[in-house]
């Protein structure tokens, strides 16, 4: 078995998942419930949900599907920021507060 794509969001592994599966190529998830038994996304990537290819002879083909779903813009969410507003706390695949709005401070 070959690592064709980690994500914290089990929705996106999932989703890749079936893109895969439509395509015949056969994978498995792992680590699907860690982070729940853990108490949420730990910012360990090696336990975050897992797809692995079974088959070697289709681990170039799932790994230009991958690359696809992230050039269309699906990629891993970005770091969790702190609201300039409100000081709250956003996970990172928000692009705005979900309790006042506001948005990430500019990077400089």
């Amino acid at each position: 078995m070959q690592l064709v794509y980690a994500n914290e969001d089990p929705t996106k592994v999932h989703l890749v998942k079936g893109l895969l599966e439509n395509e015949g190529i056969r994978v498995e998830v792992q680590n699907e419930f860690l982070s729940t038994a853990l108490g949420g996304p730990s910012g360990i990537p090696q336990t975050n949900p897992s797809i692995w290819v079974l088959e070697p002879a289709d681990f170039d083909r799932a790994s230009h599907f991958v690359e696809a779903f992230i050039k269309a813009g699906h990629a891993a969410p970005g770091p969790a920021w702190k609201c300039p507003t409100c000081g709250e706390k956003v996970q990172g695949q928000f692009t705005r507060c979900w309790k006042c709005g506001g948005k990430p401070a500019p990077q400089a």
